[in-house]
Order: structure tokens, then sequence, then C-alpha cells
């Protein structure tokens, strides 16, 4: 995969019972520093398709990012923290 699934990494945020907020900052921040990591590699003299996997690499898939995401329970939404 050259580029990440952004909306299923939001996508499943939200299904785990991370905030909407939270949802919304960590999708931009990652996405900003992934652009970053991109145009660093591209700076580097790699291909696009070569600056685009050395980024994810870098920044990780999409499942070691929610683990990271779920581990901190200040994220989660007041719903999933006290369900009815």
């Amino acid at each position: 995969m050259s580029e990440l699934n952004w909306q299923k990494l939001r996508f499943d945020m939200i299904k785990n019972g991370i905030a909407p907020k939270y949802v919304r900052r960590t999708i931009l921040e990652l996405s900003s520093h992934y652009a970053e990591l991109k145009n660093q590699a591209f700076k580097d003299g790699l291909s696009d398709f070569e600056a685009s996997k050395r980024a994810q690499r870098e920044i990780g898939d999409e499942a070691t990012i929610l683990e990271e995401v779920m581990s901190k329970p200040e994220l989660r939404s007041l719903q999933s923290k006290y369900p009815r």
C-alpha cells in the first residue's frame, strides 16, 4: 500500500470509541507528518512511489496507529467510557 487509508483509520477510531475531536486532530496531525516525510524523501532523490513507501514505513501502518491511539484512555468518548 503506497498511501495510508485515512478514511478507514478514521472509521476504525470512531468505531472503537475515540472521541470525534481526537479523531480529527489525530488524522490532521498524521496526514501532515506523512506529507512532510514524503516531501523529505522526495527531496532526498526518491521517486514518488518510493517516497510514499518510505513515509509510510516511518509513520507505521493503520493497525499500529490504531493500537497506539486505543492505548490512551483519555482519548475515548464519554459514550464509550460510560455506556448505558
